[in-house]
């Protein structure tokens, strides 16, 4: 059976009405790009019955049948004033597939290593940006601070739908982020990096998340750009006294256009 896939990107953006009163001292700038994005989910996920201290991940793609690429819209919005500078972005990744288990998921014995399975593996991100600009020649290097929602969910089923499991977990973390931008007339790039150590209910999780773009300022308003996604996740803990596993990665490319205001 081949896996079914849907992806879905949507973007929030708000700017508080506190930061107008700046827009007289400072000239505002705006820019929006949106495109299309084929990215893959890759990695490992483990889910075990109790307390355990044994290898539970299993192969995203063997395992649960998840992994293939697959093209969505991208979008992205940032908002300059002056000091700092705002950007606001957000994705839902939806992927389903079908596999074959290598070990056990949960503590059904219908899940359990040999089973054939149905996977609905489900991650959302929405994240707010705020970075100050450090001027450096042609670029520059600001450091800043990221609000991130994260929520996960994966259910697992035995194929005849008799035995399944769903591991959800969703919090706010924040990161700390570094963003590296130059300009050089026509063409401008600019590179964010955003990492954290957090605790999501009981399970500890390692955050990564990279966004580059290079921009060609094709008119005064309109750009051509393309660029790479990487979102990495690292986590191990207990989820309703049971012990849970994730090392995943969601990552490509993207191109697209936007405009400048």
């Amino acid at each position: 059976m081949n896996p079914s896939i849907r992806s879905t990107v949507f973007h929030s953006l708000s700017l508080p009405a506190a930061l107008l009163l700046f827009s007289g001292c400072y000239q505002f700038k705006a820019a929006g790009q949106l495109g299309y994005a084929e990215w893959a989910l890759d990695g490992d996920i483990g889910f075990a019955s109790g307390s355990t201290s044994a290898d539970i991940g299993q192969d995203i793609g063997s395992a649960f049948g998840l992994g293939a690429d697959q093209g969505l819209l991208y979008g992205r919005a940032t908002f300059d004033p002056g000091v700092p500078a705002f950007t606001v972005s957000g994705f839902e990744f939806e992927e389903k597939g079908t596999g074959t288990l290598t070990k056990n998921f949960g503590g059904n014995p219908l899940l359990s290593a040999g089973a054939n399975v149905d996977s609905d593996f489900e991650l959302s991100n929405l994240e707010a940006s705020l970075v100050f600009d450090i001027e450096l020649g042609a670029g520059t290097i600001p450091p800043g601070l990221a609000a991130d929602y994260f929520g996960f969910d994966l259910e697992v089923s035995n194929v005849n739908g008799l035995a399944s499991e769903l591991v959800e977990l969703e919090a706010p973390v924040p990161l700390a982020v570094l963003r590296a931008a130059a300009d050089i007339g026509i063409v401008s790039g600019v590179a964010e990096v955003g990492c954290m150590e957090a605790d999501i209910d009981e399970v500890t999780a390692k955050f990564v998340d990279i966004d580059a773009m290079v921009t060609l300022h094709a008119t005064e308003v309109l750009d051509l750009w393309v660029g790479y996604r990487h979102l990495a996740i690292d986590g191990d803990g207990v989820v309703d006294d049971d012990t849970f596993h994730a090392d995943i990665r969601i990552a490509g490319i993207m191109l697209g256009g936007g405009v400048r205001f």
